[in-house]
């Protein structure tokens, strides 16, 4: 299948899709971060269940750490760079002032700054970097917060330029089953 070139597509991008790139990494990171929370209380709790829970808190945050870099990537306009900031260069977009502030804001929000921070001392090219950045603890409320402003600017954005509601996507299944790996760790 190609998809028809529309104008002000970043390298044949249209901006739907671009959005919808946005949305699933968004999903990603709403999802990562309910878990991540309820393992960092588990292996608060439970000494004996502390390794797996590591483990598998330990990938969630690098998870998140990655693909919360990817949503608010400064990167070129090519289809491998679909962010949040590359709105702003699309001339097939225009952002209301609301929705502008908002971009700005978000962009600039402590979350972001940690998350980049994270991710740029555990990246190869960033090697002269401290290692000490990588074990900075991720803000939990906070970052649930952040990812559902995210949403709601994505959701505005979506809603005015296709006169469509944007949904989060259904996988309630999917994380009904990880939930209750993470009960299993849990104490008794």
């Amino acid at each position: 299948m190609t998809r028809k070139q529309t104008p002000g597509a970043i390298s044949g991008v249209s901006l739907r899709w671009h959005l919808e790139i946005i949305r699933e990494n968004l999903a990603h990171c709403w999802v990562a971060a309910r878990l991540y929370a309820r393992l960092e209380a588990v292996a608060k709790q439970s000494k004996y269940r502390v390794a797996v829970s590591h483990v598998i808190s330990d990938a969630l945050r690098a998870h998140l750490v990655m693909t919360m870099s990817r949503i608010w990537d400064h990167g070129s306009n090519n289809k491998d760079c679909l962010s949040f900031p590359n709105l702003k260069q699309r001339s097939d977009l225009n952002l209301t002032q609301d929705q502008q502030a908002l971009l700005d804001r978000l962009r600039t929000d402590k979350t972001i700054t940690t998350m980049n921070a994270i991710r740029d001392s555990f990246v190869a090219h960033s090697l002269a970097k401290l290692k000490s950045e990588a074990e900075t603890p991720i803000p939990g409320s906070d970052l649930q917060d952040f990812i559902n402003s995210c949403y709601c600017l994505l959701s505005d954005i979506y809603e005015s330029e296709f006169d469509q509601s944007l949904g989060w996507g259904d996988f309630g299944e999917d994380l009904q089953k990880w939930e209750k790996l993470i009960a299993n760790l849990e104490v008794d």
